[in-house]
């Protein structure tokens, strides 16, 4: 039972890897932003993001995707 545990810990911490790759994936395709990964965070970062928010769809989906 414990390695069956453990296993489904290893999926889930791969698939997770994969889901932030992803999501620096499409952060980074945007103009004027930069992405980078803390720890288990996707941090953006970018001038006026909060304006430019509500002006580019891109970014309110960031993640949302897949």
């Amino acid at each position: 039972m414990k390695g069956l545990v453990e296993r489904g810990v290893a999926l889930g911490e791969r698939a997770a890897a994969r889901r932030r790759e992803m999501v620096l994936a499409e952060a980074r395709a945007v103009p004027g932003v930069t992405a980078s990964v803390e720890g288990e965070d996707v941090v953006i970062e970018g001038r006026a993001l909060l304006g430019r928010w509500v002006e580019d769809v891109r970014l309110r989906y960031i993640g949302r995707g897949g």
